[in-house]
């Protein structure tokens, strides 16, 4: 009887126990308990679900670090703003029509009588840049040189030299420099050489540095 029993309990998912009455002489006990099993037991492939005993503590999932919440710059952004940090020359410089720029890079103004002779380079320039302006200029009469830095096609005012006033034939070293924290777009310095009437003048050794 044990042995059937076992046959009948082999493949059980799960069992519910319910007494049936009835049995006779001394198998009562066992036909009553043969009937319960073989009503209650309930066959199926599923296996139970097999339950961990592991005592050891199991690894919460990583959170995510501080430097991983934010991406890193590209290396590309990176390249792109170190190729506006270069110095400008007079080959990427613009100029009034009285002026031009010779093989050797100084600029040749003559008759000129416009606000501004020179300007340029129209560059993008990132934050945290400083913008220094430099050149030598000579005119052939008494003359003010006069410069200034802006950007957006001349809407925003960086900063804006003192008049210079030079003599006829004198040579005048100019520079200057103004910080640009939150960067520029289209950033332009402008050269004029004023004088009571129009004038010729040359200019030479021009650089607008973006550092």
């Amino acid at each position: 009887m044990n042995a059937t029993i076992g046959q009948q309990l082999d493949g059980c998912v799960g069992a519910r126990f319910r007494l049936f009455g009835g049995g006779m002489g001394s198998a009562r006990s066992n036909l009553g308990y043969l009937v319960l099993l073989v009503v209650a037991c309930e066959k199926g492939n599923a296996a139970p679900p097999s339950i961990s005993t592991s005592s050891e503590p199991q690894a919460a999932p990583a959170a995510p670090s501080a430097s991983s919440a934010t991406a890193a710059p590209s290396a590309s952004a990176a390249a792109d703003t170190a190729a506006l940090r270069r110095t400008y020359r007079v080959g990427d410089l613009r100029f009034d029509e009285c002026a031009k720029a010779d093989d050797a890079g100084v600029v040749h103004g003559r008759k000129c009588a416009a606000v501004f002779d020179v300007f340029g380079p129209y560059a993008n320039v990132p934050p945290k840049s400083l913008v220094q302006v430099s050149f030598k200029v000579k005119a052939t009469s008494p003359a003010v040189v006069v410069s200034d830095v802006v950007s957006d096609m001349g809407r925003v005012l960086h900063v804006n030299l003192l008049d210079q006033p030079i003599a006829a034939n004198e040579e005048r070293q100019v520079g200057y420099r103004v910080s640009l924290p939150q960067g520029a777009t289209g950033l332009e310095a402008r050269i004029g050489v004023h004088a009571p009437g129009p004038v010729d003048f040359e200019i030479k050794d021009l650089a607008v540095e973006v550092q």
